[in-house]
C-alpha cells in the first residue's frame, strides 16, 4: 500500500489520497460523531522534516516510520510554485508500506503449503543462514536442516538454494508490480482534503 499526501511548509495538511488515508488512519483523531477524522504526520516524520530544515538540510529525503507493526518508507518533495501562481511552496509525502522477505516468505509459504518448521528453514535461507547456522536456531541437527531444505525444494521446483531464493524474489517483485502499476493506491479516486 502506498499514498500521498500533500501539506504546507509548515506541516498542516492540505489533502490526502486514499491510500495515505489508509495508512496514516491509525494515528487519527476521531472529531465526534458526524465529523471527519483528523489524519496526523507520523511524529517521526514531523521531527526528521524539522530537523532537516533547522539544519539547513533540504527537507527532501526517505524516512522510515512505524504505525503498529507495520514499516513504511517516506520520501518528502519540495513542490515549487510557478513564478505566476500565488501558491506558496508546499511539500508532498509519498508512503509506502515497506515490503520485506518476510512478507514474501508468508506468501510463497501459503502457497506451496510450506510447514511451520520449513517456514523457518525458509526464512534462514534467505537471510543466508548455513545448514549448521539454521540447525542451531532451530535446535536441530544439520541433517534434518539439510532434510527441510530437500523438501522446499520438491515443493517449490527449485533445484538448489539460490533457487529458492530465486523464486522468493521473483514472487516479491510480482507481487509488488500487481499491487504498484498505475494509480498511486490502486483505487480510481481516492483523495481527501481536509
Amino acid at each position: 500500500m502506498d499514498g500521498l499526501v500533500v501539506m504546507t511548509m509548515s506541516m498542516e495538511l492540505i489533502s490526502a489520497d486514499g491510500g495515505a488515508t489508509a495508512i496514516l488512519g491509525g494515528l487519527s483523531q476521531d472529531r465526534g460523531p458526524g465529523m471527519e477524522r483528523e489524519l496526523r504526520i507520523p511524529e517521526e516524520v514531523r521531527e526528521a522534516l524539522n530537523n532537516r530544515s533547522a539544519s539547513g538540510l533540504p527537507t527532501t529525503g526517505t524516512i522510515t516510520f512505524r504505525i503498529g507493526a507495520q514499516s513504511y518508507n517516506c520520501r518528502s518533495f519540495m513542490i515549487q510554485a510557478s513564478e505566476t501562481a500565488r501558491t506558496p511552496q508546499m511539500l508532498a509525502l509519498y508512503m509506502q508500506k515497506d515490503s520485506s522477505v518476510t512478507d514474501a516468505i508468508d506468501v510463497v509459504a501459503a502457497q506451496y503449503h510450506l510447514t511451520d518448521r520449513e517456514q523457518e528453514a525458509l526464512k534462514g535461507i534467505a537471510i543466508g543462514l548455513t545448514s549448521k547456522e539454521m540447525a542451531d536456531r532451530m535446535n536441530i541437527s544439520p541433517n534434518t536442516v539439510k532434510s527441510f531444505l530437500r523438501i522446499i525444494m520438491l515443493k517449490m521446483g527449485a533445484a538448489t538454494r539460490t533457487g529458492i531464493v530465486s523464486k522468493l524474489l521473483e514472487h516479491s517483485n510480482n507481487n509488488y508490480n500487481g499491487k504498484h502499476g498505475g494509480n498511486l493506491n490502486g483505487n480510481q479516486n481516492g483523495t481527501s482534503s481536509f
